[in-house]
């Protein structure tokens, strides 16, 4: 398989990543919406939900907007697809400027919809800041940790 293959391969992986998000965060957006605020344990919590859902849609929407200009612009010194950066739009874009703000948006929104639903202020405020304070803990570590060798190719 030629580089620019491989790397169209990736990007078709992506965008039905994209999609699967995009659907899931729709999904998600209309069973918050469709709560009374009284379900949550942390009323105020809702908005917020909503919000953030509704920016990760946002984001998603623009990310596969931005999928058919990468893959016209894929070359084969691209090392990844997340290296194109596409020019348009009045501004310079890259997968990952639109994809980061997705995921993030629709993590925040879980994160809110379970601790909201789940505890009453400001027990809820705490344990969201708690889970997100240590899944950037647990992100940070993972990224520090050393590679694992291949022992099978030391031995040949």
């Amino acid at each position: 398989m030629q580089p620019t293959e491989q790397k169209l391969k990736a990007l078709d992986a992506f965008k039905d990543w994209s999609n699967y998000l995009l659907i899931t965060t729709v999904a998600a957006l209309g069973w918050t919406a469709s709560k009374d605020a009284l379900c949550f344990l942390t009323p105020g919590m809702k908005p917020w939900t909503i919000l953030c859902f509704a920016g990760s849609i946002i984001f998603a929407i623009l990310t596969l907007a931005l999928i058919p200009h990468v893959a016209e612009d894929l070359r084969d010194d691209h090392k990844t697809i997340y290296e194109v950066y596409w020019r348009g739009w009045l501004v310079e874009l890259r997968l990952t400027r639109l994809c980061f703000p997705q995921h993030v948006l629709f993590l925040l929104g879980i994160v809110l919809y379970a601790t909201g639903m789940t505890f009453s202020y400001p027990q809820s405020v705490k344990w969201a800041a708690g889970i997100v304070s240590i899944t950037l803990v647990m992100i940070f570590v993972a990224g520090h940790l050393p590679r694992v060798k291949n022992t099978k190719a030391q031995h040949r």
